[in-house]
């Protein structure tokens, strides 16, 4: 007799091995997402908390009146699935709870992090040799494969684990499998991908160091502040950018929605050119666009810009910067609406964490927490709640989020498979 097949670790499975040989469209993370859905669904099985989640369709519809308005067509059904998007990927998780357990969906991105390393490595030396290696920023945008962020929630996941002294793993072969993965995370060159795990560090350095947290804080505002200062005075292009630390060093600038004088500072700053665009845009609407967005509304950049896609573009239908595509779309109506939830989100959890003394909900909290703060500042250059490329901390956001309503009513259901060292 064949053992029953866990339909929903294979779709977990199939989703990373998809990414792993190919790179993946947002549409087809979406059908993934969806799939898993309907897996429960038809298994005539009720979706936890789906009530939670559906106040993120009342910006689509104030934005799809307008957008009838302006008979955008066509555009108008692409707004429809970025906007449903994030709902769907955190149902995935919500979907996902008691069919397959947090420390699978741990290590499955563990593990697939550290082949998607080895795939990089192949890329990286195929292209570019040792040199490769030593500095990916060289066989980013040329090698064909520019990256993925498996590598780093890996890594936090894992340093997080470490810090619980929760067993996933033995002590040795965690910090080996620790390690390749801190070093994909390098060798995919990205700064979104440095502050998605730095947000978990920031967990762990919180959960060291709880008895004092306002000193924490105090000293992460100024860490920030004078950091934002002194990237925000160096020019542009004062730091070789074929490095890390020269993207790094020209991050504030190349974002910064001002002096665009030239064609070349427009393709060299292009994500704050079209940042500018979009805000003369969102002043330009009437009362209501201003109000309620306009679904199908495409930014007209009013230059071709050759930095976004293959061939040069003038009108875009999605930005880099989530926020204004919200304000844009769904006007102040929706960009409140997400920014209350997920603050909401991330308080509920933080309560959670500083009330309980059980050692399990505090690091699944850790990483709901993470996750949040990681999706939310990811949003600001990569749409991260939109175009797919975080899907993972929107996964792990909807199924701890389960795992923390369910907490009073079924403690056991916390322990699952996970052990403390």
């Amino acid at each position: 007799m064949y053992k029953k097949v866990n339909i929903y670790k294979a779709i977990l499975m199939i989703y990373f091995i998809l990414l792993l040989v190919f790179d993946i469209s947002p549409g087809v993370k979406f059908a993934i997402a969806f799939s898993t859905i309907a897996c429960l669904i038809l298994n005539r099985k009720k979706l936890l908390f789906f009530n939670k989640f559906t106040i993120l369709l009342i910006p689509i519809l104030s934005g799809f009146i307008f957008g009838l308005n302006a008979d955008a067509g066509f555009n108008i059904i692409k707004d429809i699935f970025y906007l449903v998007s994030p709902m769907v990927f955190l149902l995935m998780g919500v979907a996902l709870y008691k069919k397959v357990s947090l420390k699978f969906i741990i290590q499955i991105v563990v593990i697939f992090g550290v082949l998607l390393t080895f795939k990089k490595i192949l890329v990286n030396f195929q292209y570019a040799g040792l040199s490769g290696l030593i500095n990916p920023f060289i066989a980013r945008y040329g090698s064909g494969f520019r990256g993925d962020p498996t590598p780093a929630i890996a890594s936090g996941l894992l340093l997080t684990a470490l810090s619980f002294n929760i067993k996933l793993y033995s002590a040795r072969i965690t910090k080996i499998l620790l390690l390749i993965n801190l070093y994909g995370f390098y060798l995919m060159a990205s700064r979104v991908y440095l502050v998605v795990l730095i947000c978990f560090c920031l967990m762990i350095l919180v959960h060291k160091f709880r008895q004092h947290l306002g000193a924490i804080a105090i000293m992460g505002i100024v860490s920030f502040t004078v950091m934002f200062f002194f990237l925000s005075s160096m020019e542009a292009g004062s730091y070789e950018s074929d490095g890390f630390a020269g993207k790094l060093m020209n991050s504030v600038n190349e974002i910064s929605a001002s002096n665009f004088r030239t064609d070349e500072d427009i393709n060299l700053k292009y994500r704050g050119y079209e940042s500018f665009m979009a805000w003369k845009t969102f002043l330009s609407g009437s009362i209501g666009e201003k109000l309620f967005g306009e679904l199908g509304k495409l930014i007209d950049l009013k230059v071709f810009i050759t930095s976004l896609s293959e061939k040069p573009l003038r009108f875009i239908p999605i930005l880099h910067n989530g926020y204004l595509y919200l304000l844009i779309k769904t006007g102040v109506l929706g960009i409140c609406i997400y920014i209350f939830y997920f603050v909401r989100l991330f308080i509920y959890g933080l309560k959670v964490y500083l009330k309980s003394n059980d050692k399990l909900l505090k690091f699944m909290t850790g990483i709901f927490l993470s996750s949040i703060i990681g999706l939310l500042i990811s949003n600001l250059v990569i749409s991260s709640f939109f175009y797919g490329e975080m899907i993972l901390l929107q996964l792990l956001i909807g199924y701890i989020f389960v795992v923390l309503k369910m907490y009073n009513k079924e403690t056991a259901s916390l322990k699952q498979d996970i052990t403390y060292e």
